[in-house]
């Protein structure tokens, strides 16, 4: 959506409040002037019956009024209008003549014919020429205010924008609010200030401990791998599946950490092409214990061709986590695990989400989970990393997951 600067918001409403007020007073010109020669006019008929109650037996001393005795006596173009309209003082008739009247105390009425005495009519064209000259005068010196009030006000305003939009996270600006005066810009770049240095800190300790964990979890995950590998040296047959079982927990696990804290370094994770098919197989098989206590049945449908450019780790972590948030959700009944080309949809018959706008934030888990409600989070954020489509449909029979893989399709494997 296209928005409007603040400069020229302050140029249109000074423009457009300059003009209202322009116009206002154009209108308000007009009145004044036709009230004035109306008021001349009322005052003049006034003047004349004053002078012919002190005098009786006079005529009017203006030749253009004359005094009629009733109104039957009135010219009839005057006089059909007053039929209609008894109180009116002036008025035009049908053959363009204009007339103010005056009824006095005897009943007599004195009609003054106007016509060749309205000003205001003949130089109505040139107050409208010169109302249009001060209009343009008024909005350009309205304009011109604005302009000024703009540099003066909005320079300061542009320059603290420019430079906080020109900064990165690790390179946050300090100090900078001492170069603004002390007004209200002043003071958003004293509390734009404050926020940087407090943005700057957290990102820091953020640093300190991804470093730290990272550090001390790679030395643990080392002794068990070097362990293992004793282990296998000297294992039974017996023991066998399960050193081979700690061995890909101890893998996956070393993966998983690379892949969470490159996401929370905003690093790049190095990729290899990974069939979507067997990723979705391996998901399912790791929790194929709750699956079998539960009951449940699993409709697969992969065509094991499929091949995108992510790591299966990835994958995993993300099918894994949608896949066990199905099973955990269904009691009984089916769970459908669909994969077309680069679509994938997970749709399991549990309760459904009441509220799909915040199952994704972290921390937000249902009744039955046991977890810290990570899940559903990690997985958001490593699809918007990786650039996969995710969209949730969920009612009261179920929920439904679709993940688009368009973006990093490679090619089918070969059969």
């Amino acid at each position: 959506m296209k928005t409007l600067s603040l400069k020229r918001r302050i140029l249109f409403s000074f423009a457009g409040f300059s003009a209202f007020v322009a116009l206002l007073f154009g209108a308000m010109s007009f009145m004044f002037a036709y009230n004035t020669e109306d008021l001349f006019f009322n005052a003049m008929l006034e003047r004349e019956a004053d002078y012919l109650q002190a005098n009786p037996g006079m005529v009017p001393r203006q030749d253009f009024i004359q005094r009629y005795p009733n109104v039957r006596t009135l010219p009839e173009a005057v006089r059909a209008v007053l039929d209609e309209e008894p109180q009116r003082v002036e008025l035009a008739s049908e053959d363009g003549r204009y007339y103010h009247l005056l009824k006095m105390k005897d009943d007599s009425i004195l009609l003054a014919d106007v016509s060749n005495l309205l000003i205001v009519r003949h130089i109505k064209a040139g107050m409208l020429e010169f109302l249009l000259v001060l209009f343009s005068l008024v909005l350009l010196g309205a304009l011109l205010i604005a302009f000024v009030i703009n540099n003066r006000l909005l320079s300061p305003l542009s320059t603290l924008t420019q430079l906080i939009s020109n900064v990165s996270l690790t390179q946050l600006p300090s100090g900078f609010s001492k170069a603004f005066r002390q007004d209200e810009v002043g003071l958003l770049a004293s509390k734009l200030e404050d926020a940087t240095q407090r943005i700057q800190a957290f990102v820091q300790r953020e640093q300190d401990f991804t470093r730290d964990i990272s550090h001390e979890l790679r030395t643990p995950i080392t002794v068990s791998r070097g362990a293992l590998e004793l282990l296998k040296q000297h294992s039974t047959t017996e023991q066998a599946p399960y050193l081979s079982r700690l061995t890909k927990a101890q893998q996956d696990m070393q993966q998983i950490l690379d892949v969470l804290f490159a996401l929370a370094r905003e690093e790049s994770v190095t990729h290899q092409s990974s069939g979507l098919g067997q990723s979705l197989e391996s998901s399912v098989l790791s929790h194929e214990k709750v699956i079998t206590e539960k009951g449940l049945e699993i409709e697969l449908e992969v065509d094991n061709k499929t091949k995108v450019n992510l790591s299966s780790t990835v994958l995993e972590m993300i099918f894994g986590n949608l896949i066990g948030n199905a099973v955990l959700y269904t009691e009984q009944g089916q769970i459908n695990i669909r994969q077309s080309g680069s679509m994938v949809a997970i749709k399991d018959s549990g309760p459904g989400i009441a509220d799909s706008e915040v199952v994704f934030r972290s921390g937000q888990k249902g009744a039955q989970s046991e977890g810290l409600g990570m899940g559903l989070s990690i997985v958001k954020r490593l699809c918007q990393k990786f650039e996969i489509g995710l969209e949730l449909e969920s009612s009261s029979k179920g929920s439904c997951f679709t993940l688009d893989f368009s973006k990093l399709l490679t090619a089918k494997m070969q059969d």
